[in-house]
Order: C-alpha cells, then sequence, then structure tokens
C-alpha cells in the first residue's frame, strides 16, 4: 500500500533527523543501530522522495553512507549533475601550489 502524502513526509523527516543526528552519536552500538534504521528507511521509501527536500548536513551524511543515489532527482535532466555537487553549491576545487627551496 502506497503511504499517503502525509505519511511520506513524516518519513523524510525522519530520515532527514536521522541522517543530522548519526555524526553527533558517541555510543558506536547506538550508532550502528541509526545507521540501520537509516539504511532501512531509504531502502523502503527513498525512491518516492526528492533529494531537493533535504538539508546540507543530511544531504552529506546520505552522501557518505552512500544512501545518496536512491533518492530521485526532480530537476529536468539538463539540469542534473555529479552527486557530489550540491544544491546550489559549486564544487571546490583545491589548487595544488609547487614550493619552492629557498637555497641561499
Amino acid at each position: 500500500m502506497e503511504p499517503q502524502s502525509q505519511d511520506l513526509w513524516h518519513i523524510r523527516q525522519a530520515i532527514e533527523l536521522l541522517a543530522q543526528h548519526i555524526p553527533f552519536e558517541s555510543d558506536f552500538a547506538v550508532k550502528a543501530e541509526l545507521i540501520e534504521e537509516l539504511r532501512s528507511l531509504v531502502i523502503r521509501h527513498g525512491a518516492r522522495i526528492d533529494r531537493a527536500v533535504f538539508g546540507f548536513e543530511a544531504r552529506q551524511e546520505l552522501m557518505r553512507l552512500n544512501l545518496w543515489s536512491i533518492f530521485y532527482d526532480s530537476r529536468p535532466r539538463d539540469q542534473q549533475v555529479d552527486d557530489q555537487i550540491s544544491y546550489g553549491h559549486g564544487r571546490y576545487i583545491q589548487a595544488e601550489f609547487e614550493v619552492e627551496d629557498d637555497d641561499h
């Protein structure tokens, strides 16, 4: 049975809150349980949730756990880019600089 939109909203909120909380959990057993709960929710419901609704912190954790690709992308095909680029933010490119030794 397909969840109603209110049910899906509650599921999305649970996913967002779990994803935001996991990085700050210090008890490894609890952290493992939270990650498994998050994975379960994402696997069961993620395909019906637009990735644009998640905030930065949740998005970063979902990417770290390799769950980000499960969500659908509502943007037009020509606006979809690499998953590592966040919405509204460009990819930061770290320039490499050569360091010269001064042998006087």
